[in-house]
């Protein structure tokens, strides 16, 4: 990997991935451990997740794994849905949920963007939705992260 210029900076993106995976890995760890992850080291890997996907093609598969731990197991705040904010970006979503039948992507959608179960009804109602073709998942995830509920998280100290 090269190196680039930054603010009067030489950044050289092997040190960042390498960084960024022994973060990613001490994320993994935390959990499996049954702990927390540091409200600094989730801000951490939200702008490392931000700069390497502004200036690489793909992201270390760890940084996914440790996003989505965090994503799924951290309780609602700013830091999370602004990591949540990058993740969807990345692409790294659509990925995870290109497979899966309109149920499960719905229920997945409230748990991973919400931070919550959805409701029965919510869940009939837009896999009806995307299953008739009036909505694409795309604009069901639009429509999730537009709603006052994903807006409120963002100002959650």
């Amino acid at each position: 990997m090269a190196a680039a210029s930054m603010h009067g900076h030489n950044v050289n993106f092997s040190d960042v991935v390498n960084l960024t995976i022994a973060l990613s890995e001490r994320v993994a760890e935390t959990w499996r451990q049954g702990r927390s992850v540091a409200d600094t080291e989730v801000e951490t890997i939200g702008n490392v997740a931000s700069f390497l996907r502004l200036h690489l093609s793909e992201w270390p598969p760890q940084l996914s794994r440790a996003i989505c731990n965090v994503i799924t197991n951290s309780p609602k705040g700013r830091d999370r849905s602004l990591l949540l904010i990058e993740y969807i970006q990345s692409g790294a979503f659509d990925q995870q949920q290109s497979g899966k039948l309109t149920m499960p992507f719905v229920m997945d959608l409230y748990r991973i963007v919400l931070g919550r179960e959805a409701e029965e009804d919510a869940v009939r109602h837009w896999s009806a939705q995307l299953n008739s073709g009036k909505i694409t998942r795309k604009q069901l995830l639009g429509t999730v992260i537009t709603s006052d509920e994903f807006r409120a998280s963002l100002s959650v100290a």
